[in-house]
């Protein structure tokens, strides 16, 4: 994974050096993943990002309703979650794209 502010070119030097000289296999820069907490945040759970992503529960209406402030908070963190799902999704499917075209 790399930095939103660093280039694959600059993380992973060593590789493209090697490559530009033996230039034996196939090198996509473009294919990059970057760094996304939302891996991070669900290293040990058992619930796929997919599944985050796809849940048809409506946290607006949630948040909107909720009194207790633990609550509100609980359900924000999950609207939070559920963007960076969207973002690392659409991420994932444009390296797969890049891979694969």
């Amino acid at each position: 994974m790399v930095e939103l502010d660093e280039t694959p070119q600059r993380a992973f030097a060593g590789l493209f050096d090697y490559h530009a000289s033996k230039k034996n296999f196939t090198l996509k820069p473009e294919a990059v993943i970057h760094v996304n907490d939302i891996f991070g945040k669900f290293k040990s759970s058992e619930q796929s990002i997919a599944a985050i992503l796809h849940d048809p529960a409506d946290l607006k209406a949630q948040l909107k309703e909720a009194t207790d402030p633990v609550e509100k908070l609980r359900i924000a963190q999950l609207i939070a979650i559920k963007r960076l799902a969207a973002g690392v999704t659409e991420e994932l499917d444009s390296v797969f794209k890049t891979l694969f075209k």
